[in-house]
């Protein structure tokens, strides 16, 4: 091309004229009309090097194939994978919004099929990450852990009631709430999923509550020598305000989570709908199918199995409830009589709740344990696709062997159409990702463990290589699997800017305020900037637009078009050989055209080695950098506030802000917190209704107020963060604690004039200690499996910790607290 002075724009305006179908409108023949085409395509790709791109100074035409090579070839790789140690062909699957995941792969299963029996052997189809089987795993989990629930509940009815038979009547009454619950949903709309399937599996322990009051006091009637028909319609009677009373307040608390908009709304507004008309059912069967099962022959109380003397398990029975009992009593009879103490205790433990509280970390959504692993690769920029594979294959390897892995997969460099739909993303050929497979849960925990330890072995000079565990499937959903926390610095200056971003990653690496740090500017790509002379330019009669362009098409290639074969259009790519311009006197060497003079690039430019940064941020047209990782410790938070705050204050020309993640973790709890001040709101207005009274519902709030201290020190002691799914435990709990006090109340209100204050408190405690203890009893039983994560991990574990917590917290004082304040309102 520098022999006959020919620019590279000629050849790719040549081959574009020279391959053309251009219709050319139609005339008039007799009676009919016939269109016009001018037919010029390449037919061959040998009739693509016969073009002519110009002519000699003999005026001889010039062919393409004279100056370049033809060939029928491949672009340059960018990417690839490989699995098992091959290379292979991945394909992405992503279902449409709205559609049904396991449905979706369910169906592409079904045509792997077809295409498995289509090509036989001489392909091989392999599904390397399913989420359809998070999805079927954690939904499996929740009915798993809701029959748990129901066994665990069966087993306490029977230890508190003293008999096999009665609790079969509360186990009746669970299907019956779900199958209701079933029908609701589904004229709502709500599809079955871990949120709504798992409101079932938490409430299971709740719905049992209301069918558990019914048969104590009806079970009390039978004991006082009332024929069955006659004791399930007074004790029925006796608790149907108690029941509905705490039904409406449980249900009462869900009503503000179902308008609360961001995360939290969309993660719980079906979780608040199942539990709520799980709850409603339950009642209405406790008070409506229930007594007319308990009034049956067969459900006639046993307490001695037909024996002659009482079985170990009524005796083991009778010793722990005189135990539980005679403590009750010693604790409120001390209570009583040391009212300075008791008034110092609780203030000591409200001030050890607040300070705990202080003191737990708070995050989006908690860890949840996945079946993928992945292990992020990040070599220097500017390393070619040849290394980053030769590195990552021997990583494989290694990873390959670890025991517990069932599969290893990688994926290497970037694929263009990628980088179209997602422009913000970081790729390049000297990134990769491996993406692992556990076997089994049980062997997740030990084969990270390997892989931690097998990362931190290898040489810094490879680049940076992390392991990042799988986010669970809701955190995926709502994009919180990435780092819990990010700063965002914004400035004019561009040199101060990287400076200070840089410095300021330092100092929170060093202080241990953020774990896993990296930056937005840690990645500065090499590359060679060309500087154009503009004075020797003009001289020369070039402009800069011209030499910017000769340049790309040198370097870079140009499309001149597409060729036909059969139904497919291969491109027609222009550009200089490997061998002439991969280094850095080709580039200097370049031969630019203009006018039939050419002159080297050298000439006209000088060539600098350099480096450029990966991308550039900008918010609201300023330039920002970010700094991203997770929180160190539980006293992060206030430490990175005062750092933002002293940055900040003394910077004139930066500004140190919080990024997206915590302000959306902060947003999500406040909204929760708002939920759950208006969820006592409605609890006090149903407890004034209930009682005809204004001062009553406060003494029963009180138990939310303990409940706290329980929730705070049980997360403090599981290292549980406060997140939106422990947040929502919270709500949760200001309609369950306070049935304990309403229990408590509203015997109080009953028998306070027939004798004794201090009798009649002694009294209703020993009298509704059992059923208090029995509710409790089966709703923390009834949980437990989803907080020891048994068969599973649970989405709802958090939450159920957090309930746990505070249901213990809040039985323990209200039995103490609630006659204490009753005596002190009614004296």
């Amino acid at each position: 091309m520098e022999a006959f002075n020919l620019p590279g724009q000629q050849v790719v305006q040549a081959i574009q004229e020279s391959n053309v179908s251009y219709p050319a409108g139609s005339i008039i023949v007799g009676d009919g009309e016939i269109s016009i085409r001018t037919s010029g395509e390449y037919q061959t790709v040998s009739s693509i090097g016969n073009t002519s791109i110009g002519l000699s100074k003999q005026g001889v035409p010039i062919r393409l194939n004279q100056v370049a090579e033809v060939r029928d070839s491949y672009k340059e790789r960018t990417s690839l994978s490989r699995i098992g140690g091959q290379e292979c062909v991945s394909l992405s699957i992503r279902k449409e919004p709205g559609k049904n995941t396991i449905t979706v792969v369910n169906n592409i299963n079904e045509e792997l099929a077809n295409l498995k029996e289509r090509f036989g052997k001489d392909l091989e189809f392999r599904t390397v990450i399913d989420r359809s089987l998070e999805i079927g795993d954690a939904m499996s989990n929740v009915a798993t852990t809701g029959l748990l629930a129901i066994v665990i509940c069966y087993f306490v009815l029977s230890f508190f009631l003293g008999d096999f038979r009665e609790p079969l009547i509360v186990g009746i009454s669970i299907p019956l709430s779900v199958l209701i619950t079933f029908i609701v949903l589904f004229f709502a709309g709500v599809t079955i999923n871990t949120m709504s399937l798992g409101g079932l599996a938490v409430g299971v322990g709740m719905m049992v509550d209301s069918g558990t009051i019914v048969l104590e006091s009806i079970n009390r009637q039978k004991k006082m020598g009332l024929p069955p028909p006659e004791a399930a319609l007074v004790g029925t009677q006796d608790v149907a305000a108690s029941v509905l009373g705490g039904t409406l307040t449980s249900c009462a608390v869900f009503v503000p989570v179902l308008f609360l908009q961001g995360v939290a709304g969309a993660l719980f507004s079906e979780f608040a709908l199942s539990i709520s008309v799980a709850l409603i059912a339950s009642a209405v069967i406790s008070l409506l199918v229930l007594p007319v099962l308990s009034a049956q022959p067969y459900f006639k109380p046993r307490l001695d199995f037909g024996g002659k003397k009482p079985s170990r398990f009524l005796l083991f029975r009778e010793r722990a409830l005189d135990w539980m009992h005679a403590k009750s009593g010693n604790a409120l009879l001390w209570s009583r009589s040391n009212p300075r103490g008791f008034r110092n205790s609780l203030i000591f433990l409200g001030a050890l709740s607040i300070i705990l509280a202080v003191f737990i970390p708070a995050r989006l959504m908690p860890p949840v344990a996945s079946r993928y692993a992945q292990v992020d690769i990040e070599l220097p920029p500017g390393t070619a696709l040849n290394r980053t594979q030769r590195i990552s294959a021997d990583l494989e390897n290694k990873l390959s062997k670890l025991d517990g892995i069932e599969f290893v997969f990688s994926r290497l460099g970037y694929e263009r159409e990628a980088l179209a739909r997602d422009p913000g993303a970081r790729r390049g050929v000297h990134q990769g990702v491996i993406n692992l497979s556990f076997r089994s849960e049980g062997a997740a925990d030990d084969a990270r463990a390997e892989i931690k330890e097998l990362i931190a072995s290898l040489k810094n000079e490879r680049g940076t290589i992390q392991l990042r565990p799988g986010a669970d499937t809701v955190a995926r959903i709502l994009g919180v699997d990435k780092s819990e926390y990010s700063v965002i610095i914004s400035g004019t200056d561009l040199e101060k800017l990287k400076h200070s971003t840089l410095e300021f990653a330092r100092e929170l690496q060093k202080k241990q305020i953020l774990r896993r740090v990296s930056t937005t500017l840690d990645s500065q790509y090499p590359e060679y900037q060309i500087h154009v002379d503009r004075a020797r330019m003009s001289l020369m009669g070039f402009s800069l637009g011209e030499i910017a362009r000769q340049v790309q098409l040198s370097i870079g290639g140009r499309d001149a078009g597409h060729y036909r074969e059969g139904d497919k259009e291969i491109e027609i790519f222009v550009r200089y050989r490997p061998e002439d311009r991969n280094a850095l006197r080709d580039v200097s060497g370049l031969p630019i055209i203009m006018s039939g003079k050419p002159v080297n690039l050298s000439s006209v430019a000088d060539v600098d080695y350099a480096y450029s940064p990966e991308f550039i941020l900008r918010q609201n047209g300023i330039r920002i950098a970010r700094i991203y990782g997770d929180l160190g410790s539980a006293f992060s938070s206030s430490s990175m506030d005062s750092l933002l705050k002293e940055k900040s204050s003394g910077s004139k020309d930066l500004v140190y802000l919080e990024g997206p993640e915590r302000k959306e973790a902060a947003k999500s709890l406040i909204g929760l917190m708002f939920a759950g001040v208006a969820a006592v709101l409605l609890v006090y207005m149903l407890l004034a209704v209930q009682f005809e009274d204004l001062i009553l519902p406060f003494i029963v709030i009180l138990t939310v107020v303990a409940a706290l201290t329980g929730v705070s020190l049980v997360l403090f002691l599981t290292v549980t963060p406060w997140s939106i799914v422990s947040g929502m435990g919270g709500v949760l709990l200001a309609g369950l604690v306070v049935n304990n006090g309403i229990i408590l109340i509203d015997h109080f209100e009953k028998h306070r004039k027939d004798g004794n204050l201090e009798e009649v408190l002694r009294e209703g405690v020993a009298l509704r200690l059992e059923p208090i203890m029995n509710t409790v009893a089966t709703t923390i039983l009834g949980l437990l499996p989803a907080a020891l994560s048994i068969p599973g991990p649970s989405p709802q574990q958090a939450m159920a910790i957090a309930v746990i917590g505070g249901l213990v917290g809040a039985t323990l004082l209200s039995i103490l607290v609630i006659p204490n304040a009753y005596a002190w309102l009614r004296k």
